[in-house]
């Protein structure tokens, strides 16, 4: 099967050009193999496994990441776990139909790049770029999931690999983050409802999150050096009170990875609800994009702006079809 076809889920391309060099995809990959964790019936993530009155050790991991997330202030925080459960299935139906009736669409990007080495006092001209993009964003029949890429504004697929080399990161995958709530992925996390918040005018049920390391499968892999490992991330999700819909995502990596010194790697992201001019369906997209990091002494961010969403046809899709080694292990 193609690489591009293999990544249903989101996906992620990093690298440092020949500084460091590497890559961080998202995607549908097979469990691994069970690790001490597992056997030892413990788990690293930021929630229990099943909603349940909290310990003082879960409440410890609460009150650390309430501190960790400035957007979190302004929290009407709870203990109380009796509206998870409906919650997750709300948003999970949501999720089913968002795949069910999703319709190929295309919208314009801008893409703001900056890097820095630390060890140097100043940052050059060569540390900056910004690219402007036509983001797609097509169904998957193959799978539970969405395909994404880019093309220039010519219409023509962006090849990431000279993006990549010339040492900035190369993010994509933002359409289909919010599916860590389907059905079908909801069981390979933990989730945790910390309260209500009122976002952009809107309130909001804000309800964290933990991969599960023994059984996930949505899950990235990083590598940097020819060194792989896996990426597993724990976030916070705002859930819009009335449509059900996540309207905001912020993840963090689950575990650090000192052995390709990747020491941080933050995405936050901003969804709307879309109304398309060609009919009267209506979806919750990406408006705004931010990823930040650092491996060794390498800091790096980059901010991604969507607009002008349209339908995207099949004819389309296949003239523009990515290359087949685009995102391939």
């Amino acid at each position: 099967m193609p690489g591009w076809r293999r990544w249903l889920a989101a996906a992620t391309t990093f690298a440092l050009g020949a500084v460091l060099g590497g890559s961080i995809a998202w995607g549908v990959q097979a469990s691994p193999v069970k690790g001490e964790a597992e056997k030892n019936g413990e788990h690293q993530g930021l929630m229990e496994p099943e909603p349940k009155p909290p310990t003082p050790q879960s409440a410890i991991k609460v009150e650390a990441l309430l501190k960790s997330i400035p957007e979190l202030k302004g929290l009407q925080a709870t203990t109380s776990q009796q509206d998870l459960p409906r919650i997750l299935q709300e948003v999970g139906g949501r999720m089913t139909a968002f795949l069910r009736g999703f319709p190929n669409t295309a919208c314009q990007e801008q893409t703001n790049w900056f890097k820095r080495n630390l060890a140097e006092w100043r940052v050059t001209e060569t540390d900056t770029a910004t690219r402007k993009f036509r983001y797609l964003a097509l169904a998957d029949k193959n799978g539970v999931g969405l395909k994404e890429y880019r093309t220039d504004t010519k219409g023509r697929i962006v090849d990431l690999n000279r993006l990549v080399h010339g040492g900035w990161l190369i993010t994509q995958g933002f359409v289909s983050l919010p599916l860590i709530f389907h059905p079908q992925y909801q069981p390979q996390s933990d989730f945790r409802y910390l309260g209500r918040q009122i976002v952009r005018g809107r309130e909001t049920f804000v309800v964290a999150f933990a991969q599960r390391p023994d059984v996930a499968s949505f899950r990235g892999q990083v590598e940097i050096g020819g060194h792989p490992v896996d990426a597993l991330v724990q976030g916070v999700a705002w859930i819009d009170a009335t449509a059900y819909q996540v309207s905001k995502m912020r993840t963090t990596l689950l575990t650090l990875h000192p052995e390709i010194r990747l020491q941080k790697l933050e995405t936050s992201v901003a969804y709307r609800e879309v109304q398309f001019k060609q009919n009267s369906l209506a979806l919750w997209l990406p408006h705004e994009v931010v990823v930040s990091g650092r491996v060794g002494d390498w800091t790096f961010r980059t901010l991604h702006r969507y607009s002008d969403y349209r339908l995207f046809t099949v004819e389309t899709e296949e003239k523009q079809r990515p290359p087949e080694n685009h995102l391939a292990n």
